[in-house]
């Protein structure tokens, strides 16, 4: 069977669009947060799901299943609690306005305390060039966040290249970024982070921090992959649970 031009050319089109077809990107991340006495007391996973102007980051651990969904188009993010099959939403001007002691009532994550996190640093510490080094086979540079009691942080950071990342998905991270500050800075440890680019005084994604309390580890957390893949259709959907309103008697 001999193909006609117009046949060969729709199906150069279908490959080609099937090729040039966009894949979303996760980003997996684990922390680890610590007692006093040095015992784990907190385990989680989190995804980071980006694609346009969408971004969905999965929580799951011990006493913990939770998800955050936020649309950049439409500046607005959603709270889901998977145990509990509820939700509550907030658009950027409800934001601003809320209180964040309402907001830290509803999100309390169990077995971790309210400490210096340096990666929800509004107002970066001057960090110190340690070295170079590898995480997870991505090249990086170290350095120390210190205050006046010593060091409070190791920080790894990479190259946005280097990982599989563009500006335009760090652009819609540091959006959430943004979105959460309004809540207040109590409420932020709450959230898990993945940006940081120009928020600690230098450029890099970091890929890997480990926290200080008193001397003491107090938390680690890591970034263990960043992969290319093609979601479900729904994957952004707010599925059909409870909405709550009054975030005062949660």
């Amino acid at each position: 069977m001999k193909l006609t031009p117009l046949v060969v050319i729709l199906f150069t089109i279908l490959i080609l669009t099937a090729l040039l077809q966009k894949k979303g990107i996760r980003i997996s991340r684990t922390s680890t947060h610590y007692e006093e006495n040095g015992n784990q007391s907190q385990y989680s996973k989190s995804f980071l799901y980006l694609e346009n102007k969408q971004l969905k980051i999965d929580i799951v651990g011990r006493q913990l299943n939770q998800s955050i969904i936020f649309r950049g188009d439409e500046q607005k993010i959603w709270f889901l609690d998977h145990f509990r099959k509820t939700y509550f939403s907030l658009s950027r001007k409800e934001a601003e306005v809320l209180k964040f002691t309402r907001f830290n009532k509803q999100f309390t994550t169990p077995g971790i305390k309210n400490i210096t996190d340096p990666l929800l640093l509004s107002k970066p510490l001057n960090p110190i060039f340690v070295t170079h080094d590898q995480v997870n086979g991505w090249p990086c540079q170290k350095y120390n966040l210190n205050d006046n009691k010593g060091l409070i942080s190791e920080l790894w950071a990479a190259d946005l290249g280097s990982i599989g990342l563009s500006p335009e998905n760090l652009s819609l991270i540091q959006e959430l970024d943004n979105f959460i500050l309004a809540l207040g800075p109590s409420s932020n440890y709450k959230i898990p982070k993945f940006t940081f680019q120009n928020q600690q005084g230098f450029n890099g994604f970091t890929i890997k921090s480990t926290s200080y309390l008193d001397g003491k580890i107090a938390s680690i957390h890591k970034l263990d992959k960043v992969e290319k893949m093609k979601f479900h259709e729904d994957i952004f959907q707010i599925p059909n649970y409870r909405e709550e309103k009054n975030l005062e008697n949660n």
